[in-house]
């Protein structure tokens, strides 16, 4: 006779709760089961005494979103959470609040691994224990979430089919890998005897997987010793013992397999980049230990817990306080000392034990991504819809998609090099998520660590390169200061000068240095150096989101195409939206030219099929067989609106579940919507309905300002429309999935719901009113942080506004900004904008229309199309001069003086520059004045007019000078040093060079810095000064063999070093090296002959003499280049024959000697040299 089921206690919500069973830090635990489904669960509500502190409150919150985000065997699945009504309130006789928070979640009825610790068990046990947890970390860590309070009363039991399974639960301190705690950086937060030592530290931004991989070596240690490593009477002892003492060795209560005493050591080291970097790693290290497969990771993410059905009431005590189940708060005061005496004995508890390195190796990319066990169904019965919005999206169907990204990375990781994977389609197709499942499949498996780009229309600080670096580097919201020293701890080169531009062009692109420091081409390379060190152990997934909007990372991948040959196994990922791209030629067309190399494949995502739809409507909800139909013949395989239906039934209530699944409940009559547009608005108005009037304005200013949305930047705008900027909207969007949190705001889910709220906005009365408000608040910022970047939105903001003139100025201050930064196309997009303006206005915006055209010019001359360039700045200047408006004019010959000197007319571009300033001087344009003096000199130096050359650049710095145009001065500095080392007088040279290099470091611009510096050894070894020559020679070569740049010159002073030192072998290596990197055609190839020549003499090899020398005049001729290099290695050639005996070849070389010293204008040189000449020459 079976037993009678227990009496109902009270319902909350759709569950009966029966009985107490606990009592935790934040509330109570109650028996119950689904009314409707008859599935158990644990239901956790914040009791009296803690139902009215928000931040129990929030952390409950916290704890629902991060469980129901997760879906993994070995992680405990939320099925429902809300608040205690009025009528359960008064049902339980005041035992719980109204208004409490409460979250049903999967039953696990044996216990806690608290419980079973006090019962026997041997190895086995502990080794399922440890790869169950590290299953569960694998999978939360990969999907950006730390648990950061890993303990046995956070390890639960359960028994399915007989067997016992470990569940990790309690997420309730549980934080994004990427979230920046900025609110209460001080605050520690944790179980003391487990936590790492940087979260005693407080170094917050150092959080990672490493954290919760610490405690599991703590609980470990626990498990196998029957005690914890490191345990005293006070939380302040115990951080001490974290941060100084070494873990006792193991002391096991059973036997051990050999080598686990180094695989818990590496667990608990005190720096985390010694620990094991990820759970997979850890996992695999430990099978290998057991001897068993490393195989060892066999759960997916689209895998369900099974359903818990075990009879039986989990006693969960209220644990001593040391080691309770509510984390313990230390406040950052009470350690300063601690930390201060961390440091100074953190290097005696920090060593690696021998033996315990687990490298990564190749082979740990599976061979396929399937998992090694079958998945169980999954299962949806209990699960409340009102989850729907929390819960990830599966990954259905695309296998032979899924097969392909997985071949290229083991591809990458077998080939250690770079490969690109394009992934095309139309909007809604499921593109990102496909590119989302690699990345987190990848990083669960422990196969590679990945990082992700995002991009959209209108540029914001979180997109594009920058964006991922700052993620990456966790900086967001440091000082320039700070952003630098954390950069230069990441990539650990604090002591390597050698690599000091890395860390300046990384802060420049983080912190968004200003436009005249800005090196776009400098930036790519440091990210491509970062990305190659970064994939050095491991490989990488890179992905591109929605590249077609993205100049900076296409860029880049110009720049890894033409490098795919580095040993550098990163696999970049790239999304592009087929109907986006389309409107992009430029960008469709080099998308198209990287695309046609070996290295790169393209993968094209139509709609799903007719059984993946179906399939992805069942993992979504589970509804049931007359409905499913429906919504699969109507979304058509686009996965993005089934997404979005489902969901919006789920928020309006629609759904009710049964035994078979979910359905319409009685009375209501869904028609399905006609596009994705319609439920976009749809999903809108459920957001707002009850919410203020005022919320729908606050969403319009979102839309306006972008995808990604800037708090401060939402804040101004509302106020400017006179609308709050409440958080709890914000809230709401991200809880239904509309919306992701971002460091500085947050960001709209999809491209396409940004653009259905603008679409509705546009509907509605008040649209340019709104887009005028919103460059309002735009213009505010730009003034009080001088951001030019945000001229480019102000300035479509105001066009859509109405305020065409005002936008006018704001268009074209834009595209100079963009073309500053390289992005070209942007540019190009902007002026098109800004011509269509000007048209609006009619004749009085000809000026305005004019500054474009100079933009686009400039464009023109960037990109090499010079004809056009020329023909555009004739047009320009001829308007002008015929309106009278000098300035524009005078930019018009600076642009024409720029555009022949890019296409080598040197005597051209002179005479355009002289005119140009004529005009500035005119019109009292100082710092135009500077700048067409500098052309002057550069085209004097050029062409061997070193001393008129002089004159200019030091009429320019004085114009600098008095004008405080730092920058300037330094360019104005380099090219006296310059020219006066051109002439000999070098002692003066060195003043100048020296203070060009100091204001260039000062600007952070290590390019024309090293520049400097490689002029400087020229000067020391025309003096003589050989191992210093050397020296800087060489900082050079290895500064640009970092860079990427080109290795011909410094390997050709190299060599020249070398050769006057007498060390010809190595001045051979060099030459040859030279040879090797030479382009085709560049001014290096005359000294390289020369070198030829030099090393031949000297070695006495005078047969091809007359060759090499015919070799050599002929590049002179052809590139008239003039540098004293020429003539001092001439005048040395000479030397070598003279002491071999072959007069007449040193009268050549001293006569070709004479003519290149009167080309630099020293006489008395080039006469001496005539004289030794003629002395030599047969009679």
């Amino acid at each position: 006779m079976s037993a009678s089921p227990p009496d109902i206690v009270f319902s909350i919500g759709p569950f009966n709760l029966y009985e107490r069973i606990g009592r935790g830090g934040m509330g109570e635990v109650w028996r119950a089961v689904h009314r409707s489904s008859g599935t158990p669960a644990a239901l956790k509500v914040v009791t009296a005494e803690y139902a009215r502190d928000e931040a129990f409150r929030e952390s409950f919150h916290r704890e629902v979103r991060a469980m129901a985000r997760l879906d993994h065997p070995s992680i405990v699945r939320v099925f429902d959470y809300g608040r205690i009504d009025a009528h359960s309130a008064g049902a339980c006789d005041g035992a719980l609040v109204q208004g409490s928070p409460y979250v049903a979640i999967e039953l696990a009825p044996d216990g806690s691994l608290a419980d079973i610790m006090q019962r026997g068990y041997a190895w086995s046990d502990v080794r399922q224990i440890l790869l169950s947890v590290l299953d569960a970390l694998a999978h939360s860590h990969a999907r950006g979430l730390l648990h950061r309070d890993i303990k046995p009363d956070n390890v639960l039991a359960a028994r399915h089919g007989g067997e016992r399974h470990w569940k990790l639960t309690d997420f309730g301190i549980a934080q994004s890998i990427d979230a920046i705690d900025v609110d209460q950086p001080d605050a520690l937060v944790g179980t003391p005897v487990y936590m790492a030592p940087e979260q005693f530290s407080g170094t917050w931004r150092d959080f990672g997987p490493a954290t919760d991989l610490y405690a599991l070596g703590c609980m470990a240690y626990q498990l196998v010793c029957g005690h914890l490593p490191f345990d005293a009477s006070t939380p302040l002892k115990v951080a001490f013992m974290h941060l100084n003492d070494p873990p006792a060795p193991l002391d096991p209560r059973f036997e051990v397999p050999t080598g686990l005493d180094d695989w818990i050591g590496r667990l608990l080291q005190k720096d985390p980049s010694a620990r094991f970097e990820k759970a997979a790693d850890a996992a695999r290290a430990l099978a290998e230990l057991s001897g068993g497969s490393s195989d060892t990771l066999k759960t997916i993410a689209t895998q369900a817990a099974p359903t818990v059905v075990a009879p039986g009431i989990p006693t969960l005590p209220t644990p001593p306080p040391m080691t309770g189940s509510g984390p313990t708060r230390i406040s950052n005061p009470e350690l300063q000392e601690l930390l201060a005496d961390a440091d100074r004995h953190a290097h005696r508890a920090n060593q690696v034990p021998p033996g315990s390195s687990h490298p990564y190796e190749p082979d740990c990319v599976p061979l396929n991504w399937r998992p090694s066990s079958t998945p169980q169904p999954h299962s949806l019965v209990g699960v409340s819809p009102r989850l729907y919005g929390l819960r990830a999206i599966p990954v259905v169907g695309r296998e032979p998609q899924r097969d392909q990204l997985w071949e290229a990375l083991r591809s990458v990781a077998k080939e250690r090099r770079p490969r690109l994977v394009v992934l095309d389609g139309p909007s809604g197709c499921g593109k990102s998520c496909l590119a989302q499942w690699l990345c987190e499949r990848a990083d669960e498996v422990g196969a590679a660590n990945t990082l992700r780009a995002t991009h959209s229309p209108e540029w914001s600080p979180n997109d594009g390169l920058r964006g991922m670096v700052t993620r990456w580097a966790n900086s967001s919201g440091l000082s320039d200061e700070e952003t630098r020293s954390r950069l230069t701890k990441l990539l650990d080169v604090a002591d390597d000068e050698h690599y000091r531009w890395l860390v300046d062009d990384l802060t420049g692109l983080v912190c968004g240095a200003d436009a005249e420091t800005v090196n776009l081409a400098d930036q790519i390379q440091a990210v491509f150096e970062v990305l190659r060190r970064l994939a050095s152990p491991r490989p990488l997934v890179v992905w591109l989101d929605d590249l077609q909007w993205a100049e900076s990372s296409m860029r880049l991948l110009e720049h890894i195409g033409a490098h795919a040959d580095t040993q550098m196994p990163v696999l970049f990922c790239a999304t592009v939206q087929s109907e986006a791209l389309a409107e992009r030629d430029v960008m469709a067309d080099r998308l198209a030219a990287q695309l046609e190399a070996s290295h790169a494949q393209l993968i094209e995502l139509e709609a799903l099929s007719s059984s993946e739809n179906r399939a992805l409507i069942d993992e979504l909800l589970q509804l049931d067989e007359a409905l499913a139909q429906r919504v699969a013949r109507r979304v058509a395989g686009n996965p993005l609106f089934a997404v979005q239906l489902v969901g919006d039934w789920v928020e309006r209530g629609w759904l009710v579940a049964d035994q078979r699944g979910f359905r319409l409940r009685e009375g209501v009559h869904a028609e399905l919507p006609d596009d994705l547009h319609t439920v976009w608005v749809e999903r809108i108005e459920r957001v707002l309905a009850g919410r203020p009037s005022d919320d729908t304005t606050a969403l319009w200013l979102a839309a306006l300002l972008g995808r990604d949305v800037d708090a401060q930047e939402w804040g101004k705008a509302c106020w400017r429309a006179g609308v709050p900027a409440r958080a709890t909207l914000f809230e709401r969007l991200v809880e239904l999935k509309l919306a992701e949190r971002l460091d500085s705001g947050w960001r709209f889910v999809h491209g396409m719901l940004r653009e259905s709220l603008l679409r509705q906005a546009r509907a509605a009365d008040g649209w340019a009113k709104l887009n005028r408000q919103t460059a309002a608040a735009l213009e505010t910022l730009a003034d009080q942080a001088n951001r030019p970047d945000l001229a480019p939105r102000i300035g479509r903001l105001l066009l859509r506004g109405g305020d065409t003139e005002r936008a006018i100025s704001f268009l074209s201050a834009g595209a100079k900004f963009l073309l500053s930064r390289d992005d070209f196309v942007a540019a190009e997009e902007l002026v098109d904008l800004l011509f269509s303006a000007c048209d609006d206005v009619g004749d009085a915006a000809l000026a305005a229309r004019l500054e474009g055209e100079l933009v686009r010019g400039k464009l023109l001359s960037a990109t090499r199309r010079i004809e056009q360039a020329v023909a555009l700045s004739e047009r320009v200047y001829a308007l002008a001069i015929q309106q009278g408006w000098k300035r524009i004019a005078a930019d018009a010959l600076a642009l024409r003086c720029k555009i022949e000197q890019v296409a080598g007319r040197l005597r051209g571009a002179a005479l355009y520059a002289r005119r140009a300033l004529d005009i500035y001087k005119d019109i009292g344009d100082r710092e135009g004045e500077v700048r067409a003096l500098l052309r002057l000199g550069d085209n004097g130096s050029y062409v061997g007019e070193h001393e008129e050359a002089v004159e200019y650049y030091r009429a320019a710095l004085q114009l600098a000078d008095e004008l405080g145009l730092v920058q300037l001065q330094a360019w104005c500095r380099w090219g006296i040093g310059y020219c006066l080392q051109q002439t000999m007088r070098l002692d003066e040279a060195r003043e100048h060079l020296e203070v060009a290099r100091e204001l260039f470091e000062a600007a952070g611009q290590p390019r024309n810095e090293m520049s400097v510096v490689a002029g400087l050894s020229d000067l020391d070894r025309h003096t003589g000064h050989y191992a210093r020559a050397k020296e800087r020679a060489l900082r050079v070569y290895r500064f640009m063999e970092a860079r990427g740049g080109s290795l011909m010159i410094p390997s050709l002073n190299v060599a020249m070093i070398y050769f006057y030192e007498g060390d010809v072998a190595h001045a051979i290596e060099w030459t040859r090296r030279a040879e090797d990197l030479a382009p085709s055609m560049d001014r290096g190839w005359t000294m390289l002959h020369l070198l030829r020549l030099a090393i031949a003499t000297y070695q006495g090899d005078i047969n091809p003499w007359e060759t090499r020398f015919a070799m050599l005049t002929a590049t002179l001729e052809e590139s008239g280049f003039v540098d004293i290099d020429l003539p001092l290695m001439l005048e040395r050639v000479a030397q070598e024959a003279v002491r071999h005996h072959h007069g007449a070849h040193a009268a050549q070389a001293l006569t070709l000697a004479a003519d290149l010293w009167e080309q630099t204008h020293i006489l008395e040189r080039a006469h001496q040299a005539r004289q030794r000449a003629a002395s030599l020459a047969p009679a």
